[in-house]
């Protein structure tokens, strides 16, 4: 239950060791108006709230009854805000204060350097096998027996850098959709096409079917990486 005014009044009243009497010779009032404001049967002026405060030792805040804020447990609360620290972000830098010495965690951080140096890596691979196609596609035009066919179908090698990149990428992120899974799916089509009509095989006309595969891929993939992703 709130304590009221009169209630608080008289027990600040106690706690200083003084009487109804005592306080009203201070004031210069009757004992019977002291009585009345300790009962909760009237209020004293804003004038008279100022001289009560100062004869009790306490702030006017205090004896109207608002809420005072410890110094000392603000202070607990600061520490305590700091000692949980400070967390930004996932890949950001995360502040942690313990005992007044402050940590940081460069957990984030690492992982995007990680990041950036796998993707450097990616690029200069990407850039190397793209370079190894054309070599072959110019190897397979000028050396292959039937040279018809090797400049007609030869360049399905550069199918491969993009395939063989996509594969890497979502070996190394987890994520099975970073596979480039269409490309694949094209290029199987195309070298069946052109080995059927090269072999005797009508490629073109059987292999359709592998396209209806693609949105399959997907519609599986994605929920797997999404129930991955969460953990």
């Amino acid at each position: 239950m709130k304590e009221t005014f009169g209630q608080r009044l008289a027990r600040l009243r106690k706690e200083k060791g003084l009487t109804q009497e005592e306080i009203a010779d201070k004031i210069g009032i009757s004992p019977q108006a002291v009585s009345k404001w300790e009962n909760d049967v009237s209020s004293p002026d804003i004038s008279i709230i100022i001289s009560l405060s100062d004869i009790l030792g306490v702030t006017t805040d205090e004896l109207l009854g608002k809420e005072v804020i410890n110094p000392e447990v603000v202070d607990e609360n600061e520490k305590k805000e700091v000692k949980e620290g400070i967390h930004i972000t996932e890949d950001g830098v995360t502040i942690n204060a313990e005992d007044g010495s402050v940590n940081l965690n460069l957990n984030g951080l690492e992982k995007q350097k990680t990041r950036s140096k796998f993707l450097t890596l990616i690029q200069a691979l990407e850039g190397g096998l793209f370079l190894l196609a054309l070599v072959a596609y110019i190897v397979m035009g000028i050396f292959w027996t039937d040279q018809t066919m090797g400049w007609k179908m030869g360049w399905l090698v550069f199918f491969l850098p993009i395939i063989i990149i996509s594969l890497i990428d979502a070996i190394v992120t987890r994520k099975i959709h970073h596979f480039a899974y269409p490309i694949a799916v094209t290029f199987t089509y195309l070298l069946l096409g052109f080995l059927g009509g090269y072999l005797g095989f009508n490629g073109w006309g059987v292999y359709w079917f592998l396209f209806i595969t693609i949105p399959a891929f997907y519609a599986i993939v994605s929920p797997i990486d999404h129930y991955f992703g969460n953990k």
